[in-house]
């Protein structure tokens, strides 16, 4: 099982730069067109670079353990998708012993972690990364018994995906979360429940608690947050009515919760949401049971293939939040 190295080193301490030829991409069988395709592009740029490619669909989690024992020539494993596909391989591999860096093709409904790095959906920048970036440790975070990488939450989010249906979302994309979310906000009775944040109490009618910048796609919601760090940032949501929470809603769409009058954002090693045991809890877009909830530190990690710090530190954030 691979072993935890420090998150919060800084880049020069990351793997040095590779030459990878081998790769074993792994794409979800159920994935729309545009992931085929972009996938396919990288291929193709991929040999003409010289590299020697296994490309393996997957139709669900239980097959990643079979396809793991059949890539032990590759240089990298790459997860062809989101970041519920990206959890998945990341689990497979650390239960497998699979001790190779992760590479991404971001072609998933929901691309956070990709977003996380600087990884941007052009096949030949891609192609560079997964043949030359150093690949980095991530620290997994507990939320009782799951693993996460980016963020774990109880509430409003997690009640959208209980109504979230998985065949729809491959076949339209991310419009598939509106008509779960406009009914998650019509069926919604905030009730507040204490959050312990370390040695301090809160209270919140919904909380996220956030290892990443980004939310949703690419919409900024801790900007002090860092999958490379150890320190975690909880969002606090307070609203008790429909205004109110539309209100903390469009903040969100706008990449400014922070801004919002009733949500706070508190930065912590250990959260415990002590929400009622019938709220959903989703991690990294999984829902994974109902509350209460502790969420915290793990003592395993993930090396996961990103851009140089560089490219990462070029990346300009709009008037409107959001990560270009």
């Amino acid at each position: 099982m691979p072993q935890m190295a420090n998150p919060s080193a800084p880049a020069a301490s990351a793997e040095p730069m590779p030459v990878r030829r081998r790769f074993c991409i792994i794409r979800n069988r159920h994935a729309g067109l545009v992931s085929a395709r972009l996938v396919a592009r990288v291929i193709d740029e991929l040999g003409k670079r010289d590299g020697t490619i296994e490309l393996v669909e997957t139709q669900s989690a239980s097959d990643l353990h079979r396809v793991l024992d059949a890539a032990g020539d590759a240089d990298a494993i790459v997860a062809a998708g989101g970041d519920g596909t990206i959890r998945s391989l990341a689990l497979a591999m650390l239960d497998a012993g699979v001790d190779k860096p992760l590479g991404i093709i971001p072609a998933g409904t929901g691309n956070v972690l990709a977003n996380e790095v600087g990884l941007k959906r052009i096949p030949s920048d891609l192609v560079e990364v997964l043949l030359r970036a150093p690949a980095r440790p991530v620290a997994f975070k507990q939320a009782n018994e799951a693993l996460f990488i980016l963020m774990a939450s109880a509430g409003f989010d997690a009640a959208a995906l209980t109504r979230l249906s998985h065949p729809f979302k491959q076949r339209v994309g991310r419009a598939a979360y509106s008509l779960p979310t406009l009914s998650a906000f019509a069926a919604e009775r905030a009730r507040p429940f204490n959050v312990r944040l370390d040695d301090r109490d809160f209270s919140a009618t919904w909380a996220i608690v956030a290892n990443a910048r980004t939310y949703g796609g690419s919409f900024r919601l801790a900007p002090d947050a860092s999958i490379f760090e150890d320190t975690l940032h909880a969002v606090l949501f307070h609203a008790t009515t429909h205004a109110g929470r539309l209100r903390e809603l469009l903040y969100l769409a706008a990449g400014r919760a922070g801004r919002c009058p009733s949500v706070e954002i508190v930065p912590c090693q250990r959260a415990v949401l002590h929400c009622a045991a019938d709220l959903p809890v989703q991690a990294d877009g999984d829902l994974i049971g109902h509350g209460p909830i502790t969420i915290g530190p793990d003592d395993r990690s993930i090396r996961i293939i990103v851009p140089p710090a560089r490219d990462r530190a070029d990346r300009a954030v709009g008037s409107d939040g959001l990560l270009r």
